[in-house]
């Protein structure tokens, strides 16, 4: 009976113990964010207006037509 209250004492008394750090902020992120709130990009010059052509999106292709029976001549290539 003694051996078991001792080992739930030990039980209890042992525990995990994490060292709790507090969040410390990153610089470099810190520096990489404001300057990138900062940034304005450059106005587009006048003699750049004309230089790109408008985008038009490609022609969709068309679905492949078959000429005569198909099932005529799957069959053909079956029975060979």
């Amino acid at each position: 009976m003694n051996l078991i209250r001792t080992s739930a004492r030990t039980f209890n008394r042992v525990q995990t113990r994490f060292a709790s750090s507090t969040a410390k902020p990153d610089a470099i992120l810190g520096l990489y964010l404001k300057e990138i709130k900062n940034y304005k990009p450059a106005a587009v010059k006048e003699s750049e207006v004309g230089q790109v052509k408008e985008f038009k999106l490609p022609v969709a292709p068309e679905a492949p037509k078959f000429d005569g029976d198909v099932q005529a001549e799957v069959s053909a290539y079956e029975s060979q």
